[in-house]
């Protein structure tokens, strides 16, 4: 699959409305190539999926620390998942997979996180009484800019190592269409910055299918 949008950064403005198909800003274009496979485990063919793609945004940037702008930021990124085990019924469709992403946006001059890393672990139909409910656990790691590390030191200001967040979630299916998800969240270093404590989160997702 490939896209190619307008990467005019003002598209958003709320003075920006009507129909426009026109492409007056820098193209952003941004490119996924899917692959489907089984996998044999415990003597059971089990489905996986493997994306790789690829981004490319033709505008300007400015640089971290520098009245300096540079055009042409790109990077890319890796999505896997792989059922593990399954149980209950074939129609039900309960199982439990893992799953993992990496985004890599390697030019440090831009890009504000150029290292990002996320894996977690998902049972879905955990109960049998509940088997459109589902069950995560999943961590998420960025590793902020050198380069933005460097201008913060020079200004004084504070600097931006990593960040890393663990949640703990549940859906939970209250009709066909809608889905309830309360999630508990642990972050280390809120906003990459080591001298803000670790911060425990609450809070929920409310999904509507259509």
């Amino acid at each position: 699959m490939v896209g190619l949008y307008n990467g005019d950064p003002a598209v958003g403005n709320a003075n920006r409305y009507g129909l426009d198909f026109t492409f007056k800003g820098p193209p952003f274009v941004i490119a996924e190539a899917g692959y489907l496979y089984n996998t044999q485990i415990f003597s059971e063919a089990l489905p996986g999926n493997l994306k790789i793609d690829g981004y490319f945004n033709g505008g300007k940037t400015a640089e971290f620390g520098s009245s300096s702008t540079t055009g042409g930021d790109s990077g890319f990124y890796a999505i896997a998942d792989q059922m593990l085990v399954r149980w209950g019924t074939p129609g039900e469709q309960r199982h439990l997979g893992i799953f993992a992403a990496t985004v890599v946006a390697p030019d440090q001059r831009v890009s504000l996180m150029p290292f990002f890393f996320d894996a977690g672990v998902v049972a879905y139909g955990p109960l049998g009484s509940r088997p459109k409910d589902f069950i995560a656990l999943g961590a998420a790691y960025g590793a902020y800019s050198s380069n933005l590390q460097s201008a913060q030191e020079a200004n004084s200001t504070a600097v931006q190592n990593e960040e890393m967040t663990v949640e703990l979630s549940y859906g939970c299916r209250i009709a066909p269409g809608l889905v309830v998800q309360p999630a508990l969240q642990y972050i280390v270093h809120p906003g990459g910055d080591r001298s803000v404590p670790n911060a425990l989160a609450i809070g929920a997702n409310i999904v509507v299918s259509i």
